[in-house]
Order: C-alpha cells, then sequence, then structure tokens
C-alpha cells in the first residue's frame, strides 16, 4: 500500500527535476556526514520504535537489519522520503533530525522497506528510469514498490 505516496513524491520528482538533484547532493552530504554511524542510526531507530530485538545479517547477497518494533505507517514513510522531516519529538525518542535513515545510502545502492503493510524498494536506477531529465537522483526519496526478487521467506 505505498500507491499515493509514490504517486505524490514521483510527480513533485517530475515537477521539479533540479530539486531532485538539489536533494540528492543533500543526501549524499548527510551519508558522509553519518557514514560511520549507519548501524547505530538504524539501531536507534529501532530503539525509538519500542523494539526488544535486533538483527543484523546476511542473506544469500542481501544484507537484512530488521527489528520488531512499532510497524510504520505513512507519516513514518513520508518522513523517510523527505530530508529533516521527523514525527519523533525531542527529547522524547533519540531521533529527532529525521536525517539518520539517510546514513544507509553510505552502505547500499539499493534499500528494501518491509513494515506493516508497506513493502517499498528505494533505488536511484529505479528513480532515474522515470525522472531521465535530473542531473542527479537520490536513494532514499522515492518508495517504489517492492523488486519481487529480493523478498525472503
Amino acid at each position: 500500500m505505498i500507491t499515493p505516496i509514490y504517486i505524490e513524491l514521483l510527480n513533485e520528482a517530475k515537477q521539479s527535476p533540479s530539486l531532485l538533484s538539489d536533494l540528492a547532493g543533500l543526501e549524499t552530504y548527510i551519508s558522509e556526514s553519518y557514514s560511520n554511524r549507519s548501524f547505530i542510526e538504524l539501531l536507534q531507530n529501532a530503539d525509538d520504535a519500542q523494539s526488544d530485538a535486533f538483527v543484523v545479517k546476511m542473506v544469500n547477497d542481501l544484507l537484512v537489519v530488521a527489528n520488531n518494533g512499532r510497524k510504520f505507517n505513512s507519516t513514518d514513510i513520508r518522513s523517510l522520503c523527505r530530508s529533516a522531516s521527523s514525527s519523533k519529538i525531542r527529547g522524547k525518542a533519540i531521533g529527532y533530525r529525521g536525517i539518520g535513515f539517510k546514513s544507509v545510502v553510505s552502505i547500499a545502492n539499493e534499500v528494501h522497506l518491509i513494515s506493516g503493510e508497506y513493502e517499498i524498494t528505494f533505488s536511484k536506477d529505479l528513480t532515474k528510469e522515470l525522472i531521465p531529465n535530473a542531473a542527479n537522483v537520490p536513494l532514499v526519496r522515492i518508495p517504489h514498490p517492492i523488486r519481487k526478487d529480493v523478498l525472503i521467506e
């Protein structure tokens, strides 16, 4: 159930490919600034979601990072896709700036997220195919429908 958010963000990107390119530059800056913190950021996100289990493992050629915390809702997905957007409140959660998840850009070329009703893929290649006139595209912006070949049992 990602279609409304996907369409909303895809339409924004198509209307302003130069802004999309600017966001790609911002994402690169964030990922460079947080490059040594990717796993810490993901662990903090798990804690903020009241998770009591956190797993990191390789499955085939995929790095799987999972937790059993609160499932994502549409506000959470939109926050991931936007820059510096978070529904977390400073002092009540570890993360609150809305940029920590973007640190995965330093360790991944493609990111798949499965939580509750959401199964999405973040991919520069998929975004570039849809917005070919953008000079550069961010990884974590357009929540594409998940690539079914990455789903694991």
